[in-house]
C-alpha cells in the first residue's frame, strides 16, 4: 500500500558519538523498531537505516515501509 514513515535517533545505544567508519551499525535499532511496530500494529514493518552516525552523520534515520 506504500505507506513510509522516517524516524531520526539522536542518541541510539548502537552508534552515538562513533567515528565515521564507512558503514551502518544500527542493527539493534532496525529490528527492535520492526518488531515492536509489526506486533502493535499487525502488520509487517520493514525497517531500513538511511543515515547513521557510523557514516558520518550527528543522528542515526530509519525508515519504515510497511507491508
Amino acid at each position: 500500500n506504500g505507506e513510509r514513515g522516517l524516524v531520526h535517533v539522536y542518541e541510539s545505544i548502537s552508534s552515538a558519538g562513533i567515528p565515521n567508519i564507512g558503514r551502518a551499525v544500527c542493527h539493534f535499532e532496525r529490528g527492535f523498531l520492526s518488531g515492536v511496530l509489526s506486533a502493535l500494529l499487525r502488520r509487517k514493518a520493514y525497517v531500513s537505516e538511511v543515515r547513521c552516525w557510523g557514516t558520518g552523520y550527528t543522528h542515526d534515520a530509519l525508515e519504515i515501509k510497511f507491508a
